[in-house]
């Protein structure tokens, strides 16, 4: 199953319709309507806030299994830098994992004090 057709699926669950969606994501119902047709493939912080919204984890949309991922043109496809990063923080056991999430949290709190300013 792509993307696509999981989004649609939890949309149907939760009974949302497009313009729920656009106004939770902060998009224009268009974005939402060329989200769902593949037209448009949406940055990390929509990504983030699409499956908060839908609760389900970003796991579900970046389904890796080999047999349909190389396949599947639909597949919702992270830039190079993200999937790099991804990948070496899988490569880091348990600690260094919390490590990561806590700097990460904290670059986060300062770019919010930043913006706050």
């Amino acid at each position: 199953m792509d993307y696509i057709e999981i989004i649609k699926e939890n949309m149907i669950e939760l009974n949302l319709n497009q313009k729920q969606l656009s106004i939770t994501l902060g998009l224009s119902q268009s974005q939402i309507s060329q989200l769902l047709s593949g037209k448009y493939k949406p940055g990390y912080d929509t990504i983030q806030v699409l499956c908060q919204k839908l609760k389900i984890s970003p796991n579900i949309l970046f389904d890796t299994n080999e047999s349909d991922t190389i396949s599947n043109s639909k597949k919702l496809i992270l830039p190079t830098a993200e999937v790099n990063i991804l990948d070496n923080y899988r490569k880091l056991d348990k600690s260094m994992q919390k490590l990561v999430e806590y700097y990460v949290q904290n670059l986060l709190d300062i770019e919010a004090e930043r913006k706050s300013k």
